[in-house]
């Protein structure tokens, strides 16, 4: 195998995060060739930024796409990116880092190296969860629910599970987490050729908006029904931020999108 991974980015209107998320990638210690392909959702002043700050890193590239008017905010929309994304990705890996989110330094190294011990094509890490003031999130209610009661009670759910503890804010995801949690989508590593063949699914329900099931949920599900073997390599090396559309219900977060349903009806 040659260990060559594509980091694949989506984002839109807030380019000061972005950077946040490039340095993250920049400071990997893994040792193989790491190329950040990032995809700019109709946002100039974040192709503005990256021209700026980004134009001599040879390992970054950057695409700006410009949204039809139809075309919303929502899983929808992202998994049709992310599935355009892994298309145009040349290497042999490919993992996802929201425009929000950060890696630790070894975050890569840790998931190849896992790849290796398991010879599996799909693993993920585990991760913690932040405010988006970066301390972090010790709430014991789950932030993926839009009712306050019912994320009170998921929280509860998922400690009786292990997968989270009160005065923690680590989360162990895992395959065998659903239908409570699935593997969030920077949490992975997926072998590039396996992710063509199991592209996200762009279709979500009335049921799946009111569940908060997105375009991760989606792709752990196409994985498990092509019964293809998954390792998670028990490392917290995902920083996840909370604040994006999956969490933003109601709407504070000025820097997110918030996703409003809409039947796929309407979508293009």
């Amino acid at each position: 195998m040659n260990d060559t991974i594509t980091v694949l980015t989506v984002t839109r209107q807030r380019p000061e995060l972005l950077q946040r998320a490039i340095r993250s990638v920049n400071q990997q210690d893994y040792a193989g060739k790491v190329h950040h392909l990032i995809l700019i959702d109709d946002c100039m002043d974040t192709y503005a930024m990256l021209t700026q700050y980004h134009s001599t890193n040879n390992n970054l590239s950057c695409f700006l796409r410009a949204r039809s008017s139809i075309e919303a905010s929502g899983p929808e929309h992202l998994a049709k990116l992310r599935n355009l994304m892994g298309r145009m990705a040349e290497t042999q890996w490919i993992c996802f880092l929201d425009d929000d989110n950060e890696y630790e330094s070894h975050h890569l190294r840790k998931l190849v190296e896992c790849a290796h011990q398991t010879n599996s094509l799909a693993v993920h890490s585990w991760m913690q969860v932040f405010n988006f003031d970066g301390t972090p999130y010790l709430q014991q209610r789950w932030p993926w629910c839009r009712d306050e009661e019912e994320g009170k009670l998921r929280y509860r759910e998922l400690a009786s599970r292990g997968m989270i503890a009160p005065g923690s804010n680590v989360i162990k995801d895992g395959i065998n987490n659903l239908p409570y949690r699935c593997v969030d989508t920077s949490e992975w590593l997926i072998d590039r050729e396996l992710f063509l063949h199991n592209q996200m699914s762009t279709s979500f329900s009335y049921e799946e908006w009111v569940t908060n099931k997105a375009e991760d949920d989606k792709l752990q599900m196409q994985l498990l029904a092509a019964k293809v073997p998954i390792a998670c390599n028990k490392v917290v090396s995902l920083k996840y931020y909370l604040g994006g559309y999956s969490t933003n219900h109601d709407g504070q977060h000025a820097h997110s999108q918030t996703w409003k349903w809409q039947s796929t009806e309407t979508q293009c």
